[in-house]
């Protein structure tokens, strides 16, 4: 306070947010974070990229039906999950197999196709057994019974098994490496 009892403005001023110790510190933990989740997509892309292992469809389609498990008693949710996950597993492995567009075509077609592809006659009549009874749990509210969602697994299992071309790299069960392009 001066002689006239007003206060010094010089002493007094405004300090900016900019200029204070929480503005740096939240600002360079900001920037690690950002720099953290951009190193971690920057990895995840090029481990992908440069990644030797492709697995082929037929390992692909192999693997994801052991994953599925089976109790014994089926309750009619997990039955439509079953069926669902099981059409869309044998259809995905229909269109990189034998590069036939199965999510598009309705089941009939999808029958269609693989007779004429020349497969077995079993291997079709099981695929068909097999779409018959999905639509029926999926859209009639059937039930499913725990022998009849094993047979259907089991038939999808021995579709995939038995259309493995007659090589020995796909009976040896590893991954191939890519071609070099």
């Amino acid at each position: 306070m001066n002689k006239y009892g007003l206060y010094d403005i010089y002493g007094m001023r405004h300090v900016p947010f900019w200029h204070t110790k929480i503005f740096y510190w939240s600002a360079g933990i900001g920037a690690l974070i950002i720099a953290a989740c951009i190193l971690y997509v920057a990895l995840r892309w090029c481990i992908r990229k440069w990644s030797n292992v492709h697995y082929t469809p037929w390992q692909r389609a192999l693997h994801a039906l052991e994953r599925i498990t089976i109790s014994s008693i089926i309750s009619r949710s997990e039955a439509d999950r079953f069926y669902s996950t099981i059409t869309v597993i044998v259809k995905a492995y229909v269109k990189e197999r034998y590069s036939i567009d199965a999510h598009a075509q309705t089941d009939a077609e999808l029958i269609t196709s693989l007779e004429k592809l020349g497969l077995e006659p079993d291997l079709v009549e099981g695929v068909r057994d097999l779409v018959r009874d999905a639509v029926a749990v999926k859209f009639a509210y059937e039930g499913a019974m725990a022998d009849q969602v094993r047979k259907h697994h089991a038939i999808s299992v021995a579709f995939v098994k038995r259309t493995v071309p007659q090589q020995t790299e796909a009976q040896s069960g590893t991954p191939r490496e890519p071609a070099a392009q």
